[in-house]
Parts: C-alpha cells; structure tokens; sequence
C-alpha cells in the first residue's frame, strides 16, 4: 500500500511539475513574441523614415536627377530599400560607370557616384556624339556652343547609339592619345584627325598641326606624353610652334615660324 501510494504521490508531483513548465514555456513564448512584435513595430516607426539622401560625386548629373534615377524617396522605410536595387537603377545611366549605395542607421541613404566623363565629341549623322574614354556615348547633342571638347573628324562609324560602345579604325588610338592627355593640353585640342588606317592627327587652335601617326594604346600615350613635354619646355608654351611631327617618339620633329626643323 504504501509502495502504491508513493506511486501516485509521485505522479501527482510529476503532473504540477509538467504544468508549471507549461506554464513556464507559454510565457517564454508569449514574452518572446512580445519582443518581437515591439521590435517589429520600431523598425517600422517614423524613426527608420528616411529623411536623407546623400549624393557624392556628381558633376555632370544633377543631384535630382540622381535622386529620381534610383528610386529612393524621403519618408520610405529605410528597411525596404535595396542598395543592390538602387544601384541597378542607377547603372542603366550611361553617364554613370560606377555607383555604391549605403544605408546609414536610422534615415539616411548614402549614393557615390562614379560618373562617366565626355573626352572628345564625334560627329555622326548630323549630330556630335559625347564618347567617354572606353568609347561609350553618353549623349549627342545638336550644337557645340558650349562645349569644349576636342570634336574627332574622319571616323567611320556605322552605328551608334547612347549607353552603347562606338568602334571605327582609329578610334582606339584617338582615344589612348587623348585619355593621356592633362586636362590642360586636351584643352588646347580643337580637332583630331583620322586620316588613313590608324593614322592621327590633332589640330590646336594657335594653328598647331601635331602628327601622331599610328600605333598601338601604350605607344600613342607616349607620344601624348613627349607632345606634352615638347610643349611645356617650349617658349611661351608653344606660341612658334608650327607643326610637330611624332611619328616617331624618340625622334620628334618641329617645326616653328620662319625656321625648319630643328
């Protein structure tokens, strides 16, 4: 009997002990989910709105513009925003090469630009097309009244279109001579010159006629590079030069007013 009766007094202690761990558990969960809920709910307060968007590295694109390309929009959930979306909006831009976008904690979007800069304009069925380094056009516009760019004469081009690479013979070697260039002597180019089967030349407003001939990319960077030093080292930064002849790097011709070559 009293065998039988620890039995069930143990079974009894057993069966409260599993209640209150129920009990216990119920209320773990029911306290965990009211965590969660509270969480939930902060995340989606006013204090993840996002009050700013910050864009860096834009010159020729307006910040607005930006602003409309990516999506992103005040008062927007900063959780919603996808960085990876955002910036697959924003790549489809042609003037855009690069672009990272971050969310800083708790309002605000942060947008660098890597823009896609014109480096010379290129003349195509009536229009000039605006072509960056890699030969990518950004733009075509009807007049050059405000630009100034160097306008590249002689390309055969077949087909072109904006967001879109351009090939032509010669291009890439227009393109290695001017991406060397300093900022200062591509200003001083009015005009390049396609003029045979790679063959280039450039023309500077104080009458200049520079001929580079043809070459491969890291040949025609030389020769921007010994064109620059020619240029600096000569008096009045060039005002007698006539005609440079680079054909040959190492060699350089030049000639200056009322002389010959030297």
């Amino acid at each position: 009997m009293a065998y039988r009766e620890g039995i069930r007094k143990h079974g009894r202690q057993a069966g409260l002990a599993g209640r209150k761990n129920h009990q216990a558990g119920l209320v773990k969960v029911a306290i965990i989910s009211l965590g969660m809920l509270a969480l939930f709910s902060f995340i989606r307060s006013p204090f993840f709105s996002v009050s700013s968007i910050d864009i860096h590295g834009t010159s020729f694109l307006a910040p607005e513009e930006v602003m409309v390309l990516s999506g992103v929009s005040r008062g927007e959930n900063i959780f919603e925003i996808s960085p990876a979306r955002v910036r697959a909006r924003l790549m489809k831009n042609p003037r855009i090469g690069d672009v990272t976008v971050r969310r800083k904690l708790p309002s605000t979007v942060i947008i660098d630009i890597e823009e896609r800069r014109p480096l010379l304009v290129v003349r195509y069925a009536g229009y000039f097309l605006e072509v960056d380094a890699e030969g990518y056009v950004l733009g075509v516009v009807e007049t050059l009244k405000h630009s100034t760019l160097p306008i590249l004469v002689g390309a055969s081009i077949k087909t072109a279109e904006v967001g879109e690479r351009i090939d032509a013979p010669g291009l890439e070697a227009v393109l290695s001579l001017a991406g060397a260039m300093s900022p200062g002597i591509l200003a001083r180019i009015s005009q390049f010159h396609i003029t045979g089967p790679g063959d280039v030349e450039a023309i500077m407003p104080e009458g200049i006629r520079v001929v580079f001939g043809s070459g491969a990319p890291e040949e025609m960077r030389r020769k921007a590079l010994v064109l620059e030093a020619i240029l600096g080292q000569a008096q009045g930064g060039g005002g007698d030069i006539t005609y440079i002849d680079l054909r040959y790097a190492a060699r350089p011709v030049i000639r200056e007013r009322g002389t010959g070559r030297r």
